[in-house]
């Protein structure tokens, strides 16, 4: 067998607008709608007709590969939920490697049921497909929301910006989720995330509030929404706002479309500037940072 494999895993999304279907089919667990599919594709276009994740992630697997072989380290290659390749077909492509050991990393810093549960439960179900002849090694590692590379890369971002714009408010943002018990424990570490980024980038001054709630979400949701806080800011006399992704790793439909497009709509709509400090993608420094926390964690963490 050969050495050690790394898949890092993400939900994906679709390359082109061909793929918007299937993608919606699955993340939903049901056939889309013709209006949910219309109005899907119409923010697709929007953004380019297609989601930048996919090729992203995977430009940021070669990189840390590239990274990760100097240090006499693993391959690392990106696994996708809704899109390919899938979790399913990495984990055979290793088996037909031969790999000893895989290292399953949940590219999402932080922990949700509905994310980070999903992505566990799909390698573990294509780790039990595999016949009784390939028994690799498995290690899982996620929650790594506070590695001090992770929380870095963050608060040299906002000093920069802030450098170039003292007087634009720090507005972080993340994914909303259900406000229900299970989602408790993200909600606590986004909190405590932002507050090191705040608190190594020296900033005393800054809210956190969440995006993206479904339209179709009647239940409780995460408050307050970006919109209700850039409103009292506004009321507040606030006249500049830069807001902090920290909730997303690589360019996606919420960041795209709901940040640049709808959130900097409704801000200048109040007499607001708005800008937004871009996601991490595979930006070389970053790619630096997650080989050095793939590196540490690498060992650690582990579900079986």
């Amino acid at each position: 067998m050969s050495r050690r494999m790394i898949l890092l895993l993400s939900l994906g999304g679709p390359r082109s607008d061909t793929e918007i279907p299937f993608f919606l089919k699955n993340l939903t667990g049901r056939t889309p709608t013709p209006a949910f599919l219309a109005d899907a594709a119409r923010r697709y276009e929007a953004i380019g007709g297609f989601s930048p994740l996919p090729a992203i992630t995977e430009e940021l697997a070669q990189h840390v590969t590239s990274r990760m072989n100097t240090m006499g380290e693993s391959p690392v290659k990106a696994a996708f939920l809704y899109a390919h390749p899938t979790i399913a077909e990495a984990v055979l492509e290793c088996k037909g490697s031969r790999v000893a050991e895989i290292l399953f990393f949940v590219l999402s810093p932080f922990y949700t049921t509905r994310t980070t549960g999903t992505l566990l439960k799909a390698a573990e179900e294509a780790l039990s497909s595999l016949s009784s002849h390939y028994t690799p090694v498995t290690r899982f590692v996620h929650s790594w929301y506070s590695q001090p590379p992770f929380i870095e890369w963050w608060a040299k971002e906002v000093r920069s910006s802030l450098q170039c714009s003292r007087k634009a408010f720090p507005l972080f943002s993340a994914h909303s989720m259900p406000a229900a018990p299970e989602n408790s424990l993200y909600r606590s570490q986004v909190e405590e995330a932002v507050g090191l980024v705040a608190d190594r980038a020296d900033v005393s001054s800054y809210a956190l509030a969440w995006q993206s709630k479904p339209q179709r979400a009647v239940e409780e949701w995460f408050g307050p929404t970006v919109e209700q806080l850039l409103s009292s800011l506004a009321d507040r006399g606030t006249t500049n706002v830069v807001q902090i992704p920290i909730g997303f790793l690589i360019e996606n439909l919420e960041t795209l479309y709901d940040i640049d497009i709808v959130h900097k709509r409704y801000a200048e709509g109040l007499g607001l500037g708005h800008q937004r400090l871009p996601c991490p993608n595979a930006d070389s420094i970053w790619a630096d940072a997650l080989s050095s926390i793939l590196s540490s964690l690498s060992s650690s963490r582990e579900i079986h």
